[in-house]
């Protein structure tokens, strides 16, 4: 008989639980988050026009409204059939990892202000001058459309370009500082990280925001999935 187990860790989405379900044996069935907790969405898109959808699930998140704005799009060209990445212009696909790379950016460097405010000030404003430089200059995004992407401002990508030197310095350094544990306050102590990261990635396993597959790395650096179906 199966067991199945809610485990009371903590999750970046407030209400979302961890479930997981094993055998009589203790083997591994199932893990996954349960989301059912959460606010549902679906009756506030029941009878608006189809492509009003986007403008409305980027508008979820204040803190993260370009994954909703790609998701959103994306799901307006599955519904025309346009299916994944490589049906897109090569233009357009950068431009929204562009966006996409840049908005990830502006968030996770928010928790280092304490540490380096120098250096999460240059990379916050870069981050909208290249969210500018893919076409969405406002908070609330508007680069991707259906099969494409709007028209951008030449002037912010010539800045973006400029500044991606100093960007990437400075992300680098930060990234060493974290990994070698010079973030660390005095005294603090924690047991490593006994889970595993999983990631979008494209077909090659490279990172990507964009990716279209999924790989799950565990703590001891084995692969545990590489190139599944995101």
């Amino acid at each position: 008989m199966a067991e199945r187990l809610r485990l009371e860790l903590p999750v970046e989405t407030p209400g979302a639980v961890v479930v997981v379900r094993q055998d009589a044996a203790g083997r591994l069935l199932e893990a996954r988050l349960d989301l059912s907790a959460l606010p549902r969405i679906e009756p506030l898109l029941l009878g608006r026009a189809v492509a009003a959808v986007p403008a409305l699930v980027e508008r979820l998140c204040g803190v993260c409204p370009v994954p909703h704005h790609l998701a959103g799009v994306q799901a307006l060209e599955g519904l025309a059939g346009l299916g994944g990445q490589a049906n897109r212009p090569a233009g357009a696909v950068a431009r929204r990892r562009l966006l996409h790379h840049a908005a990830v950016v502006e968030t996770l460097v928010v928790p280092l202000v304490l540490e380096d405010r120098t250096a999460v000030l240059e990379l916050r404003a870069w981050a909208k001058v290249a969210k500018a430089a893919a076409g969405s200059p406002g908070h609330f995004p508007a680069t991707a459309v259906p099969g494409g992407v709007a028209l951008a401002d030449r002037a912010a990508a010539d800045a973006a370009w400029f500044g991606a030197r100093a960007a990437l310095e400075g992300a680098v350094a930060a990234a060493e500082r974290l990994v070698t544990g010079a973030l660390r306050r005095p005294g603090e102590v924690g047991p490593p990280w006994p889970g595993a990261d999983a990631a979008l990635v494209d077909a090659a396993g490279r990172p990507d925001p964009l990716g279209e597959h999924l790989r799950v790395v565990a703590a001891s650096g084995e692969a545990l999935e590489v190139g599944a179906s995101a």
